[in-house]
């Protein structure tokens, strides 16, 4: 077992996710999408197919949205959840403030500070290419690989 975890970040107009083998950042990609909500979803389901095929995940990771109001970011979560569902794959999630609180103490209020401690924690992140979904979702399945890893033993 090679405790494979992929975090999916979904933003307004891309998806990324970071792979993760324990608590090693193995990979991460991001791909963009078209704002029709057809070809929305056919991306987003293109990308995580080709995620869970080329990384043999085990596990996954979805940074939890609120129910309301209705978007098209929660349309899309939902339909990853749906593709994880459909391939055996166990989901966790973490909210925005228990990411806060996970990588500063005091908690941190500002996304912007919670990614640049990611820069600083993963500096293969500062590329040009990458974006600011890689770098939360690099820090999403931070957390929860160690939450698995710590609830372990």
């Amino acid at each position: 077992m090679r405790n494979r975890l992929a975090a999916f970040v979904i933003g307004r107009r891309s998806i990324a996710a970071a792979v993760f083998e324990g608590l090693k950042l193995s990979f991460w990609q991001v791909r963009s999408f078209q704002a029709s909500p057809g070809k929305a979803s056919t991306a987003v389901t293109a990308f995580v197919n080709y995620i869970i095929e080329r990384c043999e995940i085990e596990s996954a990771g979805l940074e939890e949205t609120p129910a309301e109001p209705k978007t098209r970011a929660t349309d899309l979560v939902s339909l990853v959840q749906n593709l994880l569902r459909e391939h055996n794959i166990p989901t966790s999630a973490a909210s925005e403030d228990v990411l806060y609180a996970s990588f500063s103490y005091p908690p941190i209020y500002s996304r912007a500070t919670l990614r640049n401690t990611a820069l600083q924690l993963f500096p293969q992140l500062r590329e040009s290419s990458s974006s600011k979904e890689v770098v939360d979702a690099a820090l999403l399945g931070l957390y929860l690989q160690t939450e698995r890893l710590l609830s372990d033993y």
